[in-house]
């Protein structure tokens, strides 16, 4: 995972990766960097090549559907934007992606540290809370 992580523009030096998440699609990962005395986590994520045809389009929407909300949330006045949305990391050559020798596509994401993500709704909150994020 070493090789692949350090193929994108992240400063400091690489410690670990780890298989992350409960996803079924993608293969997912989370990178730790020690970035002058702080750990800073990635997510760095394999596009399953099978399932789309096309990854670096889909990179490319998700990056694209990222920088539209958060140019919507500094417009609205959220400082917090950043924190909000998706922070793709560039590779080294200036894209969002790296293809590997397999040519499989990866992406970099900066991670949201003190967060969780819920597979099944389980409470009328979480179905509220579900709904106004996709407002």
């Amino acid at each position: 995972m070493e090789a692949i992580a350090n193929n994108f523009d992240v400063y400091g030096t690489y410690i670990n990766a780890e298989l992350f998440g409960s996803g079924h699609i993608n293969t997912t990962y989370i990178v730790s960097y020690n970035q002058t005395g702080k750990i800073t986590r990635y997510i760095l994520r394999k596009i399953n090549k099978y399932v789309f045809k096309q990854p670096n389009i889909v990179i490319a929407n998700s990056v694209n559907i990222s920088a539209h909300v958060k140019t919507k949330l500094i417009k609205q006045g959220f400082s917090d934007a950043s924190r909000r949305t998706m922070t793709f990391i560039k590779t080294h050559s200036d894209e969002y992606y790296h293809i590997d020798e397999n040519k499989d596509y990866w992406s970099m994401i900066l991670f949201f540290e003190d967060t969780y993500t819920i597979d099944y709704v389980q409470t009328k909150e979480q179905s509220l809370k579900l709904g106004k994020g996709l407002w």
